[in-house]
C-alpha cells in the first residue's frame, strides 16, 4: 500500500506541477525555460569562481510557501547572484500533506530557475521526514540538493547529550542520506563552536569526529562555519580570535586526516542584530554586493598566516536571512511588473492600454 500511495503521490505532483503552477499560461516559457533573458537575469557582476552563493530563506512556511513571493524570492535570488536557499520550516510543513504537494512544487521551480533548494533540520525527527520526502518524489528534479544541520540548536539546548548522540542521530542518517542519493546531494553541517553541550568532547576532539565523518563522503560536503563578527567581511588579522583559531583548528586536524575542507563561510545580515553586515549591504549605506564580503574575506585568508591553507577549500558564502537581506537589497521594480503582467486578467490588460489610468493607480 505504501508503494502504491507513493506513485499515487508522485502521479499527482507530477501533473500538479504543469496545471496548478500560479504561472499556469506559457508555463514552458515562464517558468521551465532557464534560457529566458526575461525572467532569469542574473547580476553581470558575478564572480565564478565562488561555488556556493545561498540564503538562509526564514518564515519560508507562512510567508512564502505557495504564494506569489516564491518567484519574488527566486527572482531576488537570480538579481544578487544566490544560487541556492536554504530553507526552514521544513518538518512543520513535510506534517501536512497539501504542504508538502506545494512544497515539492517549489522545488521545481527553483531548479528551473538554476537554484539548489536545502532544507534545515536540527533533530533526528526532522532528518527522518525528509528522507521520506526524498523517497517519496524520487526524481533527482523534485528532491532537495542537500541538507543543512542546525548544530547550534543541539548544543545550547541540549546541555546534558554529549556529541555521541549528534553523531549517532544526526550525522549517521545524514550518511544515510547521501550514499542513497545518485547525484550531488550535499551535508552541510552547521558549526559555531567545537565543543560538545555535556562537555564530554571539547575543541579538536569534537572537529576530528566531523571531519572524520566528513572524510567517509563523496568530497562535495561542507561546514557552514560562522562568522557573525564586527567586520565579518575581513579576515581576523589577529591570530588569537575565535575565528582565527577556528580555521586554523580545521587546517590543522584537516591536514592531519589528509581531507581538504569544503567551507560555506555564514554571514549575518539582521538589522536587529549586531554584530550585522545590513549596512555594509543595504543600498542605503555602503551599498556592497553580498559576494563582496566573501571576496574580501577569501583574500584576506590567503594572504593571512594561516598554516596548511591548501587544506581549505573556501567554496562560497551564506547569508543570514532572507527577510532582512531583502530589505537591504529589494527586488527590482521590473520584476514585480513582469508579475503584474503575468498574474493580470482581463481588467488589467486593458489598463495596461490607458497610460494616463496607470499613472493614476500608481498614485
Amino acid at each position: 500500500m505504501k508503494s502504491l500511495h507513493a506513485r499515487l503521490c508522485l502521479l499527482f505532483i507530477t501533473v500538479a506541477l504543469f496545471s496548478c503552477s500560479p504561472l499556469d499560461e506559457n508555463i514552458d516559457e515562464q517558468v521551465f525555460d532557464p534560457s529566458s533573458d526575461q525572467l532569469f537575469s542574473r547580476n553581470d557582476s558575478e564572480d565564478d569562481s565562488i561555488s556556493h552563493r545561498g540564503i538562509y530563506v526564514n518564515n519560508f512556511e507562512n510567508d512564502i510557501l505557495g504564494t506569489i513571493e516564491e518567484l519574488n524570492l527566486l527572482h531576488w535570488c537570480n538579481q544578487n547572484s544566490f544560487n541556492e536557499v536554504t530553507l526552514y520550516n521544513i518538518s512543520s510543513i513535510l506534517d501536512d500533506q497539501y504542504k508538502t504537494f506545494l512544497l515539492t512544487n517549489f522545488v521545481a521551480k527553483a531548479h528551473a530557475f538554476n537554484i539548489r533548494v536545502s532544507f534545515v533540520a536540527s533533530s533526528e525527527e526532522a532528518i527522518n521526514k525528509i528522507e521520506d520526502y526524498q523517497n517519496l518524489v524520487g526524481s533527482s528534479f523534485l528532491q532537495s540538493d542537500g541538507l543543512a544541520t542546525e548544530y547550534e540548536f543541539w548544543n545550547s539546548n541540549t546541555a546534558n547529550v554529549s556529541y555521541d548522540y549528534y553523531h549517532k542521530n544526526m550525522l549517521k542518517p545524514l550518511k544515510r542520506l547521501d550514499d542513497d542519493s545518485d547525484y550531488d546531494w550535499k551535508q552541510q553541517l552547521y558549526i559555531s563552536e567545537f565543543e560538545d553541550a555535556a562537555g564530554q568532547y571539547t575543541n579538536d576532539k569534537v572537529l576530528k569526529k566531523v571531519l572524520q565523518h566528513l572524510k567517509k563522503g563523496d568530497g562535495n560536503d561542507q561546514i557552514f562555519l560562522v562568522n557573525y563578527r564586527t567586520n565579518a567581511q575581513n579576515f581576523p588579522t589577529d591570530s588569537n580570535s575565535n575565528h582565527y583559531q577556528r580555521i586554523q583548528s580545521i587546517a590543522d586536524v584537516a591536514k592531519k586526516k589528509k581531507i581538504q575542507v569544503n567551507i560555506v563561510v555564514l554571514f549575518m545580515t539582521r538589522e536587529d542584530t549586531t554584530p550585522s553586515l545590513f549596512n555594509y549591504f543595504s543600498d542605503l549605506g555602503e551599498g556592497n554586493d553580498f559576494q563582496d564580503a566573501f571576496i574580501s574575506y577569501r583574500n584576506g585568508f590567503y594572504n593571512s598566516d594561516i598554516k596548511h591553507k591548501d587544506y581549505i577549500n573556501l567554496e562560497g558564502y551564506q547569508v543570514y536571512r532572507y527577510s532582512d537581506a531583502k530589505i537591504a537589497k529589494p527586488l527590482l521594480q521590473h520584476y514585480q511588473e513582469e508579475y503584474d503582467i503575468v498574474e493580470g486578467d482581463d481588467e488589467d490588460e486593458e489598463d495596461d492600454d490607458n497610460d494616463d489610468d496607470d499613472d493614476e493607480d500608481d498614485d
